[in-house]
């Protein structure tokens, strides 16, 4: 077995018979162990406990209520109180009660309870232990018995008497000891009156010496002491004691009053402490005489050390030097090492710094300039260090400068802590710096938003980019393209910066960033990754390509290039990035607007513009034409036989003739004139900037071509398609639009009338 294992056996033999012992002597001194649980109301004794009530052990398991009626009803009260106060407080109370045993006898118990504390430091039961002390409270009732036999004894003599319990109880004094110390009688009755509530500190050894001595059934010698009185002054007393009971549990004890007494030997001892006192002040100040400079020397010492600083002293005759040991632990030396001059700490000075030293020391001793600087000085071990040094003149009585004598602090700590505060600042500016301008680049994009929201086509919202974007991109050219739907190319819109570097139409497959779908940046250095949309003749440094994309759909590009360095820190590049979102939500709400005006404008039908948009831009180009003294043709076309189709081939076949009919008229005009759906099989043409002849003789290119056309339907060719024509123009027949829509109209009709599928034009003199 290791000698682990055998220590561990022995440690259990001992707490086994450590065990056992503590049951003897529960057994012998009949001392009963109990716990009770607040939450269950559950009571556990031992068996000693069962034993003190006059019961078999774990007769039965015993009750609160039980416990309760088994003490005597004046104890009652007070056992309550005891245990609600441990509850509240937790701390530990002792108590003394009657009891009616199972036999009916009368018995007496003492009590030790404590709380219970959890974890949560909160009370939740009681445990005590109880012990039986019958036999002590009969020998007190036998005693008080016995009082009655000596009570005139004891009220007539001329000295203090008490009787008091080991436990420092008074349970009776006469009226001379209760004036001794200021109390009534009543108040002794009440227990205001206690051996150690009288007793100052200082005397409890001696009383606890007294205390044994009558164990070892010795008679003390009396002793002098003192008692508080109620008002909290004290009396001197002499006290005799003696027992009063075989089992040495109480005391009588005899006071004489040592007022007048103590008084003298107070004054005795007055007179002896002044005279102590006088001896100990010539002493101290012979003691004070002899260690002042000691003393302050220590004091200078001490100080200049807690100040990490150090005097210095200069002999001007002989240029020695002599340093304190604090400045010779300052510089890095040994205290008491140093033995040179002043060209020797010179040495020890920063070579920057050595001059500028020497030229102050020099101008203080000649000139009479105050000498204080910093200057840096290295250690023996090349440690860089900074020291303040300030130093005055010693002169003799003609002004002769004799010596030099200067205090050095070292203020390393402090120049770092100014050092690393300026480094902070630094920081502290540059982040207000870019505070301020992203402060100012919010309001930009704030401007260039508003801008944005108020644009009603591609190009002016690419304009507002070009004139508001320039700031927030400083040494940079850029350009704004937009990707065209009929060729699938992006077309340069708006431009700014000199030279631009790319060219102005290109496809997608031309730049990288339209390829990948993402923003693409070149450095410098990285030529080979430029776009083929990047110019070569004016080859940038740097590039950044950024597609214009809204809703899944690309719409553009946002180029930018400089040719004076990187292009832009990661900040910027997020910037035009923004910039680009911003820009391609606007493109894209443009077109969507474009496209909802088309909707609103456009025959669904034919593509042709409707009747509403004709009456508008009709108006538009007549006073157009009447500032700059143009005319306007108008040309009203009618599909001849129209209903016979529709009758005879069905409304579908009348749609595709009119569908096809207006994408013939779309392609045979110029961009400037607008074609109309009128109403019906009724189509009308402004012609701005056209005579009345040049309106005829559109009018009969048209009507040839409609007649020329092949239209199939349903597998098979419908021919025969004619239209009349009526034309009219302005100023020639009119002043306004419905004028000469109806005077159109009426040519119109008379072509109908005339045998449809030819041109009438409206008689000069014709007029509404």
């Amino acid at each position: 077995m290791s000698d682990r294992h055998k220590t561990k056996a022995q440690l259990l033999q001992e707490m086994e018979r450590l065990r056992a012992d503590l049951a003897d002597i529960q057994r012998i001194a009949k001392l009963g162990f109990w716990r009770f649980d607040i939450a269950s109301g559950e009571i556990t004794w031992s068996a000693e406990t069962y034993q003190l009530f006059g019961l078999e052990p774990h007769q039965f398991s015993p009750s609160y209520d039980w416990l309760v009626q088994t003490i005597q009803p004046e104890f009652r009260e007070l056992h309550q109180s005891i245990a609600d106060k441990v509850i509240a407080t937790g701390k530990t109370q002792t108590i003394e009660y009657a009891i009616t045993r199972a036999d009916a006898s009368m018995g007496w118990i003492w009590a030790r309870i404590e709380a219970i504390i959890d974890d949560r430091g909160q009370v939740n039961g009681l445990q005590g232990v109880a012990m039986d002390i019958s036999d002590r409270k009969m020998a007190e009732i036998a005693l008080r018995e016995s009082e009655a036999r000596f009570r005139n004894l004891f009220e007539s003599n001329i000295v203090g008497m008490f009787f008091a319990s080991n436990q420092g109880e008074i349970f009776d004094a006469n009226d001379r000891f209760l004036q001794m110390i200021g109390f009534t009688k009543e108040e002794l009755d009440l227990g205001l009156v206690h051996w150690d509530r009288l007793t100052p500190p200082e005397y409890d050894q001696k009383d606890q010496e007294i205390i044994a001595r009558l164990r070892n059934h010795e008679t003390p010698e009396p002793w002098q002491k003192e008692y508080y009185r109620k008002d909290g002054s004290r009396i001197p007393v002499l006290v005799g004691v003696a027992s009063i009971d075989v089992e040495l549990e109480y005391t009588v004890c005899i006071v004489v009053d040592m007022t007048e007494q103590q008084k003298t030997l107070d004054q005795c001892r007055l007179t002896e402490a002044k005279l102590a006192e006088l001896n100990a002040q010539l002493e101290q100040r012979v003691l004070e005489r002899t260690k002042s400079l000691q003393e302050n020397e220590d004091r200078l010492k001490l100080a200049f050390n807690a100040a990490n600083m150090g005097y210095w002293d200069l002999d001007l005759l002989t240029n020695g030097i002599v340093w304190s040991e604090s400045l010779e632990q300052m510089m890095g030396l040994k205290p008491g090492s140093f033995d040179g001059d002043l060209e020797k700490v010179a040495q020890m000075m920063h070579p920057d710094d050595r001059g500028i030293v020497l030229k102050a020391l020099e101008q203080s001793i000649h000139n009479d300039e105050p000498y204080d600087l910093e200057f840096r000085f290295i250690k023996p071990d090349g440690t860089l260090r900074w020291a303040a040094s300030q130093a005055t003149v010693i002169r003799d009585q003609n002004n002769v400068p004799l010596r030099v004598i200067g205090v050095d602090v070292d203020i390393t700590r402090r120049k770092q802590f100014e050092e690393e505060l300026q480094k902070v600042n630094q920081v502290l500016e540059e982040r207000l710096g870019e505070l301020k301008q992203r402060n100012a680049e919010m309001l930009i994009l704030s401007g260039i938003t508003d801008y944005l929201q108020s644009c009603f086509t591609v190009k002016d919202a690419c304009g507002v980019i070009a004139a508001l974007a320039q700031p927030l991109f400083p040494d940079c050219c850029g350009g704004i393209f937009i990707l065209s739907a009929q060729n699938n190319c992006l077309e340069r819109v708006t431009f700014w910066g000199n030279p631009f570097c790319s060219d102005d139409v290109f496809t997608p497959l031309d730049c990288w960033a339209l390829r990948r779908g993402r923003s693409h940046g070149v450095k410098q250095g990285q030529h080979a990754l430029f776009c083929n949309h990047v110019n070569d003749q004016h080859l940038p440094l740097a590039s950044l390509c950024i597609p214009l994309i809204a809703q899944g759909e690309t719409l553009g590009l946002l180029f930018l290039c400089t040719f004076k360095g990187e292009i832009l820190p990661d900040i910027r590049q997020q910037l035009a990035k923004t910039v680009a979102e911003q820009l391609a939500l606007a493109i894209a709400n443009l077109k969507l607007r474009e496209q909802l005006e088309e909707q609103s404008l456009r025959d669904p039908l034919t593509k042709l513009f409707n009747r509403r948009y004709l009456e508008q831009r009709l108006s538009q180009e007549l006073a157009r034409a009447k500032r700059h003294h143009y005319s306007v043709g108008v040309l009203m076309i009618d599909v001849d036989h129209f209903k016979r189709f529709n009758d005879s081939l069905g409304h579908d076949a009348g749609d595709r003739i009119l569908a096809s009919i207006g994408t013939l008229l779309k392609n045979n005009i110029r961009t400037s004139d607008v074609a109309c759906r009128y109403g019906g099989e009724e189509i009308t043409i402004i012609l701005p900037d056209a005579t009345l002849e040049e309106a005829s003789q559109k009018a009969e290119f048209l009507r040839q071509a409609i007649a020329e056309m092949k239209i199939e339907y349903s597998g098979k060719i419908v021919n025969s398609v004619t239209a009349s024509f009526g034309v009219a123009c302005y100023p020639d027949h009119g002043e306004t639009g419905q004028e000469i829509i109806q005077i159109a109209d009426k040519a119109l009709y008379d072509a109908k009338q005339a045998g449809r599928n030819r041109v009438i034009v409206a008689p000069k003199e014709v007029s509404t």
